[in-house]
């Protein structure tokens, strides 16, 4: 993991402030790995729903299943 000694202050208004939290909300990162992404011009993404992660973990048990039945 990096180590960041480095500080910043940033003022926004509410409408940015709100924008950022959303940001932040969406994507299940900190405010400052959404700042620190955008610095390096990397697109924030929205997590995946629940709805996802549990297709996906069914999916899973079928795949154990079919490799039993194999």
């Amino acid at each position: 993991m990096q180590k960041y000694n480095k500080r910043l202050e940033l003022r926004l208004d509410e409408k940015q402030f709100s924008k950022l939290n959303d940001l932040s909300e969406a994507s299940g990162h900190p405010v400052s790995v959404i700042i620190r992404s955008l610095i390096d011009n990397a697109t924030i993404r929205e997590m995946p729903h629940m709805d996802y992660h549990n297709m996906i973990g069914e999916l899973h048990k079928i795949g154990g299943n079919l490799n039993q039945i194999a």
